[in-house]
């Protein structure tokens, strides 16, 4: 597989990952693979940039307090929080571990390390597992 068809598939994959993040924007049930969570928080992060630099051009709002940003952030609140969840489910984990984000640093620090941990390979208490796209061949 070339270069530009494993960078085609892997942008594919995301695409799919966010749509399914935007699709699933309420749902709590579940699991969400470790592709699906940071090709959608990558999503989220680049749209939230994206209305920065548009607030700045047309308002002259240079932070993230511009209103397409936070039109931006408040679409994506219940999105994020819900893949998060997912997330979280695929570790074995309660969703009420996203609480640690209130705690300082050391909150932030916790749930980083759940998420970038790999899902359970079997069936949980929040159901089967959902498997990260295949890697790409180069």
């Amino acid at each position: 597989m070339s270069s530009t068809s494993a960078a085609a598939a892997l942008a594919r994959d995301a695409a799919a990952a966010v749509r399914r993040g935007l699709r699933l924007y309420l749902v709590v049930d579940g699991r969400a693979s470790r592709f699906d969570y940071w090709a959608f928080v990558l999503f989220a992060l680049l749209t939230q940039k994206l209305m920065s630099m548009v607030d700045a051009v047309l308002f002259g709002i240079d932070h993230m307090g511009g209103p397409l940003g936070i039109a931006a952030a408040l679409a994506l609140a219940a999105p994020t929080v819900a893949v998060a969840t997912r997330r979280l489910h695929d570790v074995g984990r309660s969703a009420w571990w996203l609480l640690l984000a209130f705690v300082p640093v050391v909150g932030a620090l916790g749930l980083l390390y759940f998420f970038i941990q790999p899902g359970a390979r079997a069936i949980n208490a929040y159901g089967p597992p959902t498997p990260d796209p295949a890697p790409a061949q180069a």
